[in-house]
C-alpha cells in the first residue's frame, strides 16, 4: 500500500503520537499474503529506547480472538471432542465446576454465551487477583450476582474467557499455553509470540519488549513502567506480540477455508457469526429498563429464561455486533471484523476486511492509544478507495466520540456520589482524603454518627471477590489490594450518611424475624434476604419470643478515593459499612438497680445484692423447679447472699459461706450453660417451666456475674459487621464482605 510508505503518512502519525501522548507505535498490514511493516517513536521512554519493527508490545484483548479460534478448533473436531458445540450448555461440559448465581442460567448458558458477552453477567473485574487460577475464577461464578436475563444484553466479561481456557485445558489436557503454541504460534511462525510479559523478558527478545506508559495529566509528564503479568487474565488478554508476528495470526483468519490453512472455514464461520448487538446498536424495544432490578430468574425445568433470547438479525440491520473473540461492522457495503485491546500503559487493534483480503494490526504503548482506530479507519477508506471528499476526518470523529463518552471527573464523581445518598457537598482537604466543615462534623456528633475508627479494622470476606482488609493508616480507614495485577489502594472518607433498622433474630437458625404494619403478623427473612410466608401470630409464636434477640443494624454510607499504582488518582466509591449490635433486654428487670450495678461494677456482695432486687421469691421458685442444674446454679447464688450475710455478721441462710469470687464464677458458668442450652433445645422447654420474664431476669444475671468476675463487660458490642464497596459498576448494589 502506497499510503503506508509515504512521507506524508510517517509525518501525520508523529503529529498522533505527540498529540496523544503515546510514546511508540507499529503497524502491520497485510494484503494478498504480503505483510508490511512500519515502526514510530519510541519502544521505552526511559531509558529512551527507539521502537523497531521487532519492538514486542501487550496486546490485551486482542487476544481474545486466539482464544475463541482454541474453541473452534475443539467444536470443529467432532472426532476427538463430540461433546464440545457452540450450543453445548457449559454445566455439562465442566460439571460441578461450572455454576452460575441462579439454577436457569447454569443450565443454559452454553459455549458460545461466555464468549460472546451475553451470559447476562457484568464484569466483576474486580473478583479476581493474580493468585486465582482458571479453574478457581470458573468456581467462583457461582457467587457472583447477575444482572440481565440471558442473551438480551451484551455486558463485556474477561472472567469468561479464562473460564474458556478452562476447558480447553480439561478436555485437551493441554495447559492453555501449549495448546497456543502447537495449534497456532508453531504452525504459522509466530517466534515473536509469548503468553505473559515475562515470559517474552525471559527470552532471546526480552530486550524488545516496550515499555509501558501512562499520561499524567496534572504534572503534564509521561510514565514509565515495565509491561506488568496477569496471570489471572488468561485467555482473555496476556499475549506480548510484534505487530508483524500477530500480522501473520491475521493473514491466517483471511486464509480461512483455504486448503491447508490452519482455520477451517467451520473455525471461521463459528467465529465470525454475529451473536449479539453492541450497545451502539441496540435499539427499542430497550431491555435495559426490564433488567434493572436484576435478572429474571426463569424456570429452571422448562428454560423459560429462553423466551426473552436475543435472536440474531440480518447483519446489514444494525451497526454492529460481537461474534466470538471479534466484532463485526458493516460499513460502504463491506464487512469488517475487529478487536480492541487496552490495558494500563497499552492500546491496540487489528481488524480484517475478508472481501479485500486486507487487514492489519497496530500496536501501542499507551493507555489512550485511541489512534490505532483512527489509523485504522484511515487505512481502511484507502484500500476500499473512498474518495478523498467523502472520507470522515476519523481523527474529528474519535475525539468528538471520546467527549460525548467522557467518563466523568473525580470532582463530578463524588458530586454524583453524594447526591445519590443526599449529603452536602465537602470542602477539599488533604490529598487522598475528604475533611468537612465543623458544623457538618458536630451534627453527625449529635446524630450518634460517629464511631470510634478501630470498629472499622478487620478481614472481610465475600465468596465470590475473596477477602479484603481494612486497616488503620495515617489515622484514616485503608485497603491495599497488592494481590492485584495493577495494584491499587483505597481510602475512606469520614461517614457521610448514618442509618439504623432493627431485626430480631431467632435462634437456633440465626433468621430475621421483621414485624410487619398488622401487630398480628410476622415474618421471617433469613441473613441472605429470602422471605419465608407470612403466619398469623400464634401461642406458638408467643412462646418462641424467648428465643429471640433484638438488634440493630447500624449503616455506615461513605466513599472509598481509589488509587492506582501506575495510573493514580484518587476516583471515588461508594461504600457502606454496617455494624449488627444486640440492643439491651426488654425492660423487665428493676432497670435502676441494674445500672446503678453496671455504672460502679461493685464487688460479689454488690452483685447478690442486684440478685436479690431482680428475682422475687415467685422467681426463684420457678427457677428451683425447673432442673437439677439451675438449682445448681442458684444455690451458688445463694453462696455469695451468705457471704453477706457474714459479712455483715448475720447467720448464713443454708449454706456456710465460700470464696465469693468462686461462688460467682461458678454461678456465671451454670447460668450460661444453662441459657446457651435453653437457645440450642428447645426439647427442654425452659420457657414454659420459667416464663419469659423470668428467664430474661435470669440472663440479667448472668450479666451482672460477669460484670463481677471481669470475664466480659455488660456492653454487647458489635456482634457481626460487613463492608459494603460498589466494584461493579454495572450494578447499582454493593458488592458486600462479612467480617471473619
Amino acid at each position: 500500500m502506497d499510503l503506508l510508505h509515504s512521507p506524508t503518512f510517517a509525518a501525520h502519525v508523529k503529529d498522533l503520537l505527540q498529540k496523544y501522548h503515546i510514546p511508540g507505535l507499529t503497524i502491520a498490514l497485510v494484503q494478498n499474503d504480503y505483510i508490511s511493516t512500519l515502526a514510530f517513536g519510541l519502544a521505552s521512554q526511559d531509558p529512551y529506547v527507539p521502537c523497531e519493527i521487532d519492538t514486542l508490545f501487550d496486546i490485551a484483548s486482542c487476544s481474545k480472538s486466539l482464544t475463541a479460534a482454541a474453541v473452534a478448533l475443539l467444536v470443529d473436531d467432532n472426532e476427538n471432542f463430540p461433546e464440545v458445540q457452540w450450543d453445548a450448555p457449559m454445566s455439562k461440559l465442566l460439571p460441578v465446576e461450572f455454576m452460575m448465581n441462579q439454577q436457569s442460567y447454569t443450565d443454559n448458558v452454553t459455549v458460545e454465551d461466555i464468549l460472546s458477552h451475553r451470559s447476562g453477567l457484568p464484569p466483576h473485574s474486580a473478583a479476581v487477583s493474580t493468585t486465582d487460577t482458571p479453574s478457581a475464577i470458573t468456581h467462583k461464578l457461582r457467587h457472583l450476582p447477575l444482572i440481565a436475563p440471558l442473551r438480551t444484553k451484551y455486558l463485556y466479561n474477561n472472567n469468561l474467557y479464562t473460564v474458556a481456557t478452562h476447558l480447553i485445558e480439561t478436555k485437551t489436557h493441554q495447559s492453555f499455553l501449549d495448546f497456543l503454541t502447537q495449534r497456532f504460534f508453531q504452525p504459522l511462525d509466530m517466534t515473536s509470540t509469548f503468553l505473559q510479559p515475562s515470559r517474552a523478558r525471559a527470552s532471546a527478545m526480552g530486550a524488545k519488549v516496550a515499555k509501558g506508559h501512562v499520561w499524567d495529566k496534572e504534572r503534564e509528564v509521561i510514565k514509565t513502567f515495565e509491561a506488568y503479568d496477569c496471570p489471572e487474565g488468561q485467555g482473555n488478554g496476556s499475549i506480548v506480540t510484534t505487530a508483524a508476528d500477530y500480522a501473520k495470526w491475521v493473514r491466517a483468519l483471511l486464509r480461512a477455508g483455504e486448503e491447508g490453512n490452519i482455520i477451517t472455514k467451520g473455525v471461521w464461520e463459528g467465529m465470525t457469526t454475529a451473536r449479539i448487538a453492541l450497545p451502539s446498536a441496540q435499539s427499542a424495544p430497550d431491555t435495559n429498563d426490564e433488567t434493572k432490578s436484576g435478572p429474571a430468574e426463569g424456570n429452571s425445568e422448562t428454560g423459560d429464561v429462553m423466551e426473552q433470547a436475543y435472536q440474531p438479525r440480518d447483519f446489514g440491520e444494525l451497526e454492529g455486533h460481537y461474534a466470538l473473540g471479534l466484532e463485526v461492522h458493516p460499513y460502504r457495503d463491506t464487512q469488517i471484523i475487529s478487536h480492541d485491546g487496552g490495558i494500563t500503559g497499552f492500546g491496540s487493534t487489528h481488524f480484517l476486511l475478508p472481501s479485500h483480503k486486507f487487514g492489519g494490526v497496530i500496536l501501542g504503548n499507551a493507555s489512550d492509544a485511541v489512534i490505532s482506530n483512527m489509523l485504522a479507519h484511515e487505512l481502511i477508506d484507502e484500500v476500499l478507495g473512498v474518495p478523498a471528499d467523502e472520507r470522515p476526518d476519523w481523527v474529528k470523529k474519535y475525539d468528538d466520540m471520546s467527549k460525548e463518552g467522557e467518563v466523568p471527573d473525580d470532582m463530578e464523581e463524588e458530586r454524583q456520589i453524594r447526591e445519590k445518598l443526599g449529603v452536602s457537598q465537602h470542602r477539599q482537604g488533604k490529598a487522598g482524603g475528604v475533611s468537612r466543615g465543623d458544623e457538618e462534623m458536630e451534627e453527625e456528633k449529635e446524630k450518634g454518627g460517629e464511631i470510634e475508627l478501630g470498629s472499622y479494622v478487620g478481614r472481610y470476606r465475600h465468596e465470590g471477590y475473596g477477602i479484603t482488609e481494612v486497616e488503620m493508616r495515617d489515622g484514616a480507614l485503608f485497603i491495599n489490594h497488592a494481590d492485584w495485577s495493577e495494584p491499587v489502594t483505597l481510602t475512606f472518607s469520614p461517614v457521610l450518611r448514618r442509618t439504623v433498622r432493627q431485626v430480631v433474630r431467632q435462634s437456633p437458625d440465626d433468621s430475621e424475624v421483621e414485624t410487619q404494619q398488622d401487630p398480628n403478623t410476622i415474618q421471617q427473612k433469613s441473613r441472605s434476604g429470602a422471605h419465608a410466608d407470612i403466619y398469623p401470630a400464634t401461642e406458638e409464636t408467643s412462646r418462641q419470643e424467648s428465643h429471640v434477640a433484638t438488634h440493630q443494624i447500624i449503616r455506615h454510607d461513605l466513599i472509598a478515593y481509589i488509587h492506582d499504582a501506575l495510573e493514580g488518582g484518587n476516583e471515588p466509591m461508594r461504600a457502606a459499612f454496617e455494624f449488627e449490635i444486640e440492643v439491651p433486654h426488654p425492660p423487665s428487670v428493676d432497670e435502676v438497680s441494674l445500672n446503678d450495678f453496671r455504672n460502679h461494677k461493685g464487688t460479689a456482695s454488690d452483685a447478690a445484692q442486684v440478685m436479690d432486687d431482680i428475682l422475687t421469691p415467685d422467681d426463684t421458685r420457678a427457677i428451683d423447679d425447673s432442673n437439677a442444674d439451675m438449682t445448681a446454679a442458684f444455690d451458688n447464688a445463694q453462696a455469695v447472699r451468705n457471704t453477706r450475710a457474714v459479712d455483715n455478721d448475720q447467720a448464713p441462710d443454708r449454706f456456710p459461706a465460700v470464696d465469693s469470687t468462686h461462688a460467682v464464677g461458678n454461678t456465671q458458668n451454670i447460668v450460661q450453660d444453662r441459657s446457651s442450652a435453653r437457645y440450642e433445645s428447645s426439647e427442654q422447654e425452659v420457657e414454659p417451666r420459667l416464663g419469659h420474664e423470668t428467664a430474661n431476669k435470669l440472663e440479667s444475671v448472668t450479666e451482672i456475674v460477669g460484670v463481677v468476675t471481669n470475664e466480659r463487660e455488660y456492653e454487647v458490642g458489635i456482634k457481626a459487621a460487613r463492608i459494603g464497596l460498589h466494584w461493579e459498576i454495572e450494578m447499582d448494589e454493593l458488592i458486600w464482605f462479612e467480617r471473619i
